[in-house]
């Protein structure tokens, strides 16, 4: 039978089986499991399961698209080392899901998974209005991901049941505790990207220590001898990350041992080998502006790290003595080119240029903060809770039009804003005219108009129904001639 209908965007492969076995007219889910599956004991929830070719047949839709755009998979790519990663992917092909998340390091880094499927209340309202019910994401679960990265709000725990397939609610959705805070946005961003963005590169692991090192050194955790700080960077990761450091997954992972090194300190000494996406997030988290900030710098580190240590001992050098690259740099900077476009034009990191401005003398314009991508969500909550964009400039030592131009950025926050300003503006027009007719009784609407002409006008012409229903009575059309003319002077006619 074919069901290429029932698979929707963003669906996850456990919701696509879960929907098909309680369609399923079976009398028990042990027989809809045989029936479909060929194994009554198939476990559904599982990261990687065994049952792709059954789904295919039955979705119509080949494994790989089903691979690549409703299982995580592609979150463990990057840092799966290329002949394991293919391997890994033949076998699910074939149904065959043994050893899978030990090829994928899951269970040598020996954190746990999570107990409980996720959902978003106002995702699953829209899936059951748009396509007639509610489904899981599968980037709601994401590792420690816990709000939605579309709508700014917390995901809500549903517990895991292996042998009953289930769905999130259909109805009376309900709406998660808790305010959103930056680390928690910050974790979904950057997992969502590794899912999604699907970076093409393969992190080898002794290139990303050297990545690791050059990023430190810019951000003054080398010592003189060229050693990381490895203190100072365990510590700063877990200030950075204090936001969510506290959930299970996160905290197994920072506090997580390895021999006799701690994390991160052992991910920068081991050349060989990888480890759970969860560490290497939390360490690209800290120290790149986004995901595609960490690619980019990945693939020119070996460069810029032989430019460190060629020159991390160095004065500054004379004209005649500087390289044929780093004289175009710095003729490019003197030419008034920003940091970013002279990185654009050398296909290098923005650190890189600026360090090489450093060395040879050439001033730089500077705003008073450089805002990274952790500084931008942070400002994003304080929009979307409807802080003043000049407020917010003030605290983040900015310009208004910096935050304006982040605003700008999210449609959806500006009509968001500008429908609370509405609000605000009624409400206050409204608190005006109550407060008058409670003072003046008695009074006519032609007095109402004429004392406060621009509340009149402003209700009149924005909530006129509210307004309409609030003002005093009208003067029927029959007594107001009337009223005209016994206020007109009486003539005597005699005189």
């Amino acid at each position: 039978m074919g069901l290429k209908e029932i698979i929707y965007p963003d669906e996850s492969l456990y919701s696509i089986s879960s929907r098909l076995v309680l369609i399923q007219p079976s009398p028990t889910f042990a027989s809809a499991y045989e029936y479909l599956w060929g194994n009554r004991n198939i476990q559904l929830d599982a990261i990687f399961p065994s049952n792709l070719p059954q789904l295919s047949q039955l979705t119509n839709k080949p494994v790989y698209y089903l691979i690549e755009h409703h299982s995580m998979v592609n979150y463990y790519r990057a840092f799966s080392e290329p002949d394991k990663f293919s391997n890994a992917l033949s076998r699910l092909i074939k149904g065959d899901a043994k050893h899978i998340s030990a090829m994928f390091s899951i269970v040598a880094n020996c954190l746990e998974e999570s107990k409980t499927l996720k959902y978003c209340p106002v995702c699953s309202a829209g899936d059951a209005s748009e396509f007639g019910i509610a489904y899981w994401h599968r980037s709601h679960q994401l590792p420690a991901v816990e709000i939605c990265i579309k709508h700014h709000v917390k995901l809500i725990d549903v517990p895991r049941n292996r042998k009953v397939p289930i769905l999130p609610p259909q109805s009376g959705y309900g709406l998660a505790d808790g305010d959103i805070n930056a680390d928690e946005y910050w974790w979904c961003k950057i997992s969502t990207d590794l899912l999604f963005n699907k970076p093409a590169v393969y992190i080898e692991q002794n290139k990303f220590i050297n990545c690791l090192m050059v990023r430190l050194y810019y951000k003054g955790f080398i010592t003189s001898s060229f050693h990381i700080r490895q203190h100072e960077w365990g510590f700063a990761i877990q200030r950075y990350w204090k936001g969510i450091k506290e959930q299970p997954l996160i905290h197994q992972a920072i506090n997580s041992v390895s021999g006799a090194n701690y994390f991160p300190q052992y991910v920068s000494y081991r050349k060989t080998g990888h480890f759970h996406p969860v560490k290497y997030l939390l360490i690209i988290g800290h120290l790149f502006e986004d995901f595609e900030d960490f690619v980019d710098s990945y693939n020119s580190c070996e460069a810029e790290l032989n430019f460190i240590l060629s020159r991390r001992n160095c004065e500054r050098l004379p004209p005649n003595e500087i390289h044929t690259n780093e004289c175009q740099v710095v003729e490019k900077l003197n030419e008034g080119n920003s940091l970013r476009a002279v990185a654009k034009i050398f296909h290098r990191s923005v650190l890189f240029i600026k360090k090489i401005a450093e060395i040879h003398g050439v001033s730089i314009n500077r705003r008073a903060q450089v805002l990274f991508a952790k500084e931008r969500h942070q400002i994003m909550l304080l929009l979307l809770a409807y802080e003043s964009t000049e407020k917010i400039a003030k605290s983040f030592g900015v310009s208004q039009t910096a935050i304006e131009h982040i605003l700008s950025s999210a449609p959806d926050v500006v009509l968001k804003r500008k429908e609370q300003r509405f609000i605000i503006k009624r409400d206050i027009e409204r608190n005006l005219l109550i407060h008058f007719l409670v003072n003046n009784p008695n009074c006519l609407r032609n007095k109402v108009r004429k004392t406060i002409a621009s509340t009149y006008l402003w209700l009149f012409n924005n909530d006129k129904k509210w307004f309409d229903l609030n003002l005093p009575d009208a003067v029927p059309r029959s007594e107001r001639r009337n009223n005209r003319i016994d206020k007109m002077p009486k003539i005597d006619l005699d005189e």
